[in-house]
């Protein structure tokens, strides 16, 4: 009977242990989740925030190079230059008639 009762009594240590390992757990993971300045959703607005700067940036090298390519075609040939003026502002030969077509 003896027996029985310290193997209960082990049960009941372990049990005790288990709940207070689980709630220490829970209070940590509380702490990390909603302390202020450093907390789980702040770090992970941080993440978007970081991919959508990533994906800008990326976006504008890919912007920049259009354009690195632009002035090096544009400087290189003078007829080149001639047609986008005439293609994106508009410019004409003196006597000469443009006719503008509005697609909207």
């Amino acid at each position: 009977m003896f027996e029985k009762s310290s193997g209960n009594s082990w049960k009941k240590k372990l049990k005790s242990r288990k709940t207070a390992f689980v709630a220490i757990f829970l209070f940590f993971f509380l702490l990390l989740c909603f302390y202020p300045g450093s907390n789980l959703f702040t770090w992970i607005a941080a993440k978007v925030e970081i991919s959508r700067q990533e994906s800008q940036i990326r976006r504008l090298q890919q912007e920049i190079m259009r354009m690195d390519s632009t002035i090096t075609k544009l400087t290189g040939n003078k007829d080149s230059l001639e047609q986008f003026a005439r293609e994106n502002f508009h410019f004409t030969v003196p006597g000469e008639d443009v006719y503008l077509i509005d697609e909207n």
